[in-house]
């Protein structure tokens, strides 16, 4: 076979690869929203649809992006899994403090770094404060979710149900935390 011929051969083997690659990741976020969706079908849950939406962002990349920066010192699946554990928290706290006020918010973050640790406050405070500025016309509450590791690919779905809030609350202010 001619070198040429060889290199087609080798650049239709990597696209069919990329191909079955990519196959396999859209199987895995199907079987994970599969799973997300049953589970709050049992829990009598009313989900949002974000496809209904269009271009509108999907909850699980927002959250990936606020979190992106903390995984860069994730050593093992279980880092990564507190790091987005820590993202969905901040993202329902945020969305708690426009629906319930910052006295509330204070009272719980209070209660929860008593049972986190302090150490965590700044994290937590970063990633709410990054959800306020980036996101605040976002009040979908996560109220479940799915993290898959494989092949050092992250898999993150969330399932959301709509907060009742009050439009004026739209232009939500930052937090100043008290610690």
């Amino acid at each position: 076979m001619s070198k040429a011929g060889r290199l087609k051969q080798e650049k239709k083997q990597r696209r069919e690869k990329r191909k079955k690659r990519k196959e396999k990741e859209i199987n895995i976020l199907e079987r994970d929203q599969k799973k997300l969706r049953k589970s709050a079908e049992e829990d009598g849950a009313r989900l949002i649809d974000r496809s209904e939406f269009g271009d509108a962002g999907k909850i699980s990349e927002m959250v990936g992006e606020m979190v992106e920066p903390l995984l860069e010192n994730a050593r093992n699946e279980d880092d990564i899994r507190t790091i987005f554990y820590l993202g969905m928290l901040a993202w329902n706290a945020a969305i708690m403090r426009a629906v319930k006020g910052e006295d509330y918010l204070k009272a719980m973050l209070s209660d929860l770094y008593k049972e986190l640790g302090y150490e965590i406050s700044g994290d937590i405070n970063r990633l709410i404060q990054y959800k306020i500025d980036n996101f605040s016309e976002y009040y979908e509450f996560i109220v479940n979710h799915t993290l898959s590791v494989e092949n050092g690919q992250i898999y993150f779905s969330v399932a959301a149900s709509e907060v009742e809030h009050d439009e004026k609350e739209n232009d939500i202010p930052g937090i100043q935390p008290e610690l």
